[in-house]
């Protein structure tokens, strides 16, 4: 069943967040965390699914997110908590702050064993998306978009990134309703983009389910041992702004420029937003060029891992390759000072 034609206050919708040890699944980075929040009709976000994953490899960007090697051992699989993270998923539509991530990292995992290589995509919203369909503001970090609306701070913790981005859903339920779009068709109504595109899919069921399995010998979830803030109280406090490292500032870049390629194109108006994140996130050109030469690495990896790059994926990399020029630098230029 697809949510097409019912309410967005009728449907539930799963906010799925994950942890890393990279920036894009395509260049062998692996899920290190998972987390669910549901928003059911008529109740608040609510934290149904987080545990640690081990990604059967070193962990990496410990800095952003603060796991380390020690953190994951004796953490279950993906294999393992496949089957608890579609039933955390099933009858509804997927949400998360930033679809083209954490939609990736899903499918690459999924893709990765045999019961769930098979699994469609489910209907998906990407809430960094809305917030300029919606004529909220324009595309901007989880953490931007929770400080505009006074929400407690994210912190890499992705039972805290999906509660905060499920607020915002609530948020933006309200904003939609606003301005007379009601059902999840109305939303589609918005424009062509593909996370829109996607609510024409079926949400997965509880065959999806079943297809997926659980493992025999099945390893038991861990989540991080600090429990869960406080600030997640109905009656939270307003968030206030804590300086970000060196790290994190590179992922949010690194996030804004997938966001901005989606489409295989980065148009003008993404090019000013690209630098005004330059300038918030207070990134110096040396970080600019090792986002921008990781980024162009996992585009590269991606165009040709099939051992063939067709004439569309060429057209493509011309246009990223000119957008990093605009943007500062494109790897092969000559690296001037900052």
């Amino acid at each position: 069943m697809n949510p097409l034609g019912r309410s967005l206050n009728e449907v539930p919708v799963a906010i799925i967040d994950f942890e890393t040890t990279g920036f894009s699944p395509k260049a062998g980075a692996r899920v290190v965390e998972v987390a669910v929040a549901r928003v059911e009709p008529g109740r608040k976000p609510e934290l149904v699914l987080d545990t640690l994953i081990d990604p059967q490899a070193r962990v990496l960007c410990t800095s952003i997110h603060g796991i380390s090697d020690d953190d994951v051992d004796g953490a279950p699989l993906f294999s393992d908590v496949a089957d608890d993270i579609v039933r955390a998923l099933e009858g509804s539509v997927v949400g998360a702050f930033n679809a083209s991530f954490d939609m990736s990292f899903l499918a690459a995992e999924m893709g990765a064993f045999r019961r769930g290589s098979t699994l469609r995509v489910p209907p998906h919203l990407c809430m960094m998306w809305l917030r300029p369909l919606l004529g909220i503001g324009n595309r901007c970090s989880l953490s931007v978009a929770c400080g505009e609306l006074s929400l407690p701070a994210t912190s890499h913790r992705a039972a805290e990134d999906a509660l905060a981005t499920g607020y915002l859903w609530e948020r933006y339920v309200s904003v939609a309703q606003s301005k007379g779009i009601r059902t999840f068709q109305d939303l589609q109504g918005l424009g062509s983009h593909k996370y829109l595109a996607s609510l024409a899919g079926s949400m997965f069921s509880a065959a999806d389910v079943a297809q997926i399995g659980r493992e025999s010998s099945r390893t038991a979830l861990k989540p991080r041992l600090e429990p869960l803030a406080e600030i997640w109280r109905e009656e939270n406090a307003p968030r206030t702004e804590e300086p970000q490292d060196s790290g994190v500032s590179t992922r949010e870049y690194w996030n804004a420029l997938a966001s901005a390629f989606a489409d295989q194109a980065v148009t003008a108006e993404e090019i000013d937003w690209l630098r005004s994140e330059q300038q918030r996130l207070r990134l110096g050109m040396d970080a600019i060029r090792g986002v921008h030469a990781r980024f162009v690495a996992s585009q590269l990896v991606s165009a040709a891992e099939d051992d063939a790059v067709s004439s569309r994926e060429s057209e493509a990399l011309r246009e990223l390759f000119g957008a990093l020029h605009a943007l500062g630098w494109a790897p092969g230029e000559r690296a001037t000072p900052a």
